[in-house]
């Protein structure tokens, strides 16, 4: 019993760790591109200031602002929520499986982890 607590522990912090690099890989990859489609169209907003119009260069002034605080709010919030959204998934998996997979053999393991088969009674 305790043996398997401490290779669910182990399990945890290793997926824990995989989740760390799978965000960190997203953002260095995703992140650079977001940010330079960003910047793009806030610049070409941002174009309109030079208008002789009022209205247009304070529509240009106001969504090259949106634009740029939009990829910040987005580089904030969404890393954190993804980490919670698996987290709570990892959860639902675990807690599902302690409770409804009897794997028999390896090929049933293998499996279980892609559907979960109900156990019988022994009632």
């Amino acid at each position: 019993q305790l043996q398997q607590q401490q290779q669910t522990q182990q399990t945890q912090q290793t997926q824990q760790q995989q989740l760390g690099m799978r965000v960190s890989w997203m953002l260095a990859g995703a992140g650079g591109n977001c940010f330079a489609t960003s910047v793009t169209t806030a610049a070409s907003f941002f174009a309109n200031l030079v208008s002789a119009l009022a209205t247009l260069r304070e529509f240009g002034l106001f969504m090259g602002i949106c634009v740029l605080a939009t990829f910040i709010m987005i580089g904030l919030f969404l890393p954190p929520l993804l980490v919670l959204q698996e987290s709570a998934c990892s959860y639902s998996r675990r807690r599902r499986s302690s409770s409804t997979v009897a794997p028999i053999d390896q090929e049933s393991k293998e499996l279980s982890a892609v559907v979960p088969v109900p156990v019988e009674n022994a009632d």
